[in-house]
């Protein structure tokens, strides 16, 4: 993959409005939390190149705005079996190695994770569910790549520190032990150029709330 974006958020445990924080790898990250007894938000952002795409500048992608481009992987009628066997097994295999329980494939989250990846807008939907977004260009993108990308987060989080992270934020999602349920869906858009392949993944009831870090990210098993 020559760009890959990934996104994902953080919920205050006193309210239910949805703190968005975004990381892009490789290109750019930008994170912005909200302190559970202020209303004090805070921001970082750090830029580089691509390694993979050494002549594409930094931050030439918006990843708020995008042409529709409504090409999904899976049919109208659904997801295949087989895709959601694989977002199961990508899920559970790295939810077992810190002890969290598998996955169940939420029917009811699916056709609305369908429709905002089919919407080719690289932002949170600001729903009440867990929400993890990943894009790859030139080519597509499968659930297992995007699951294998933010599970490189995991060395960098800190079991001394627990709580979130935007260097983590995706990890600590999926590996989140009160997460019972998870919907994946693909699209075909062109906010990185033709043939993105653009990944949104939800999850029920939602992970990376404040102050329940150390209860629900368990250290990896030897």
């Amino acid at each position: 993959m020559s760009v890959v974006f990934t996104t994902t958020r953080t919920i205050p445990p006193t309210s239910t409005r949805p703190i968005r924080s975004t990381s892009i790898t490789a290109i750019k990250s930008t994170s912005s939390s909200i302190n559970p007894s202020s209303t004090t938000r805070t921001t970082s952002a750090t830029t580089t190149l691509s390694a993979q795409s050494p002549t594409k500048p930094a931050g030439t992608s918006s990843m708020t705005t995008s042409l529709p481009s409504s090409s999904p992987t899976t049919s109208a009628l659904g997801p295949s079996q087989s895709f959601i066997q694989a977002t199961l097994n990508s899920h559970n295999i790295a939810r077992a190695q810190y002890g969290a329980s598998p996955l169940t494939w939420n029917s009811n989250l699916y056709p609305g994770t369908q429709q905002w990846a089919n919407a080719c807008v690289f932002q949170h939907s600001g729903g009440n569910y867990g929400e993890n977004l990943a894009a790859a260009a030139p080519q597509s993108i499968t659930v297992q790549q995007g699951v294998n990308l933010w599970m490189t987060e995991a060395s960098m989080y800190n079991y001394s520190n627990p709580t979130f992270s935007s260097s983590t934020g995706h990890f600590t999602q999926v590996v989140w032990k009160s997460t019972t349920s998870v919907a994946c869906a693909i699209a075909s858009c062109n906010f990185l150029g033709n043939g993105t392949g653009y990944l949104v993944c939800r999850y029920d009831p939602p992970g990376n709330y404040l102050g329940q870090f150390a209860q629900n990210v368990g250290r990896p098993s030897s």
